[in-house]
């Protein structure tokens, strides 16, 4: 059972439903809705198949290989409205300061926040498509492998309508995440290969978005939460990204 305080969750059921269900017959390994409704003002929640399999925190090669395969079958979803619009999300985030997470990465760490400034103000203005079904949250986390197979991807709480480029470029941030933690089975060119693929589906404004928008949600949460061990690692993640790219 997923249990949802977002106020929108109620007018957005039928069509996250109907996104995974497409994605469920493209070969996606998402859970099925089994019922969904309102518990009382406050509540919404969902009951969900249970799919097989434990979180994974390595990024093989063949690892890598299968999630961009299935993200992929994410593309061109011919969906109706009534998604949430990610990409609109993510302008609104970056470039008018929306949710604060510009505020409380500058608070945290002023010198990373300065260099992601510098690195989006190419892309102002940027609009990523709106064509894509997106998971909104695709961390290691939220795949569940077995036998080296993935079996499952969960935890589609904020599922929308916008650009796969912001799924692979969540995968990025956990590909350079295990880079800096010395991971020895890590795909070595992983990170060429997702930054490649991002451009190729978003473009660069895509790309430096993407990326600036996943950073200052990972260091502004962080940082609200007092999770200063993971504020440190996300700014060195983020450093790192930006000195791969520029």
């Amino acid at each position: 059972m997923k249990l949802s305080a977002n106020p929108f969750a109620t007018e957005r059921a039928a069509w996250a439903a109907e996104a995974l269900s497409l994605l469920r017959g493209r070969g996606v390994p998402v859970p099925e809705p089994l019922w969904s409704g309102q518990l009382n003002e406050q509540w919404f929640a969902v009951v969900q198949t249970r799919l097989p399999g434990e979180p994974v925190d390595s990024l093989d090669a063949s690892l890598l290989d299968q999630l961009l395969a299935l993200v992929e079958l994410q593309g061109d979803a011919g969906l109706g409205p009534g998604g949430w619009d990610v990409s609109w999300w993510i302008g609104a985030v970056v470039f008018e300061g929306w949710e604060g997470w510009w505020d409380g990465s500058e608070q945290a760490v002023p010198q990373t926040a300065v260099r992601l400034r510098a690195f989006v103000e190419p892309a102002t203005g940027s609009r990523l498509p709106a064509v894509d079904v997106v998971h909104g949250d695709l961390n290691l986390s939220n795949v569940l492998a077995r036998g080296g197979v993935v079996t499952g991807i969960v935890d589609w709480d904020h599922v929308g309508v916008g650009s796969r480029a912001l799924d692979l470029t969540s995968l990025l941030f956990d590909w350079q995440r295990l880079r800096l933690a010395y991971d020895t089975g890590l795909a070595t060119d992983g990170g060429e290969r997702l930054v490649r693929r991002i451009v190729e589906i978003a473009g660069e404004p895509g790309l430096r978005c993407t990326i600036t928008y996943g950073a200052i949600a990972r260091l502004a949460l962080s940082a609200r939460r007092g999770e200063s061990d993971q504020l440190e690692i996300w700014a060195r993640v983020t450093d790192a990204i930006i000195d791969r790219i520029d």
